[in-house]
């Protein structure tokens, strides 16, 4: 039956919600797969890998995220992008991903330090900070909600004088 127009949709709304592990290496390839990949082990259960990788790599963040949250990509300069879950490259267990950098606009010589999972709503971002830490000893504490619309090619989230660099991030809620 063809019916007339039910109202305005977005391309979210025909991507299903589920539920995936975000996982991120040492050499800057991430990937997604879903949660329903991995099970509980038994009693001396041998568990099973969550990524291939060469000998030098090691999987430096691991995260449960759905396909509808966003994802904060902080970089060594300061810079902050973002990303949903479902435009990370769906691999299986055995893939080591893809390069961060295909899918980010990062600048020569810039990498990604940290990745962040925002799993709220837009109403909710001001109930949540950001914590920045440089090289050099810089702490900046901003509101989540500042960070709400970040264009493609990123925005500055730290300023940072020459030879100082962000070595991490934190989210933390808003106290009283």
């Amino acid at each position: 039956q063809i019916v007339g127009s039910l109202g305005e949709f977005s391309m979210i709304d025909l991507i299903p919600d589920e539920e995936m592990v975000v996982t991120v290496s040492h050499a800057g390839y991430i990937k997604r797969q879903p949660s329903i990949e991995y099970r509980t082990q038994r009693r001396g259960g041998r568990g099973k890998s969550a990524t291939g990788m060469r000998e030098e790599d090691f999987i430096a963040q691991l995260f449960v995220a759905s396909t509808h949250d966003t994802i904060l990509c902080f970089t060594d300069q300061g810079r902050v992008f973002k990303l949903k879950v479902y435009e990370l490259p769906s691999a299986g267990r055995a893939a080591r991903g893809r390069p961060i950098i295909n899918l980010l606009a990062l600048v020569e010589g810039e990498k990604v330090r940290q990745i962040l999972p925002a799993p709220f709503t837009k109403d909710e971002w001001s109930e949540w900070e950001l914590l920045f830490a440089t090289s050099r000893g810089l702490i900046k504490k901003t509101l989540l909600s500042t960070y709400a619309n970040i264009r493609i090619s990123g925005i500055r989230a730290v300023d940072l004088v020459e030879g100082d660099d962000l070595i991490g991030v934190a989210l933390l809620p808003v106290l009283p």
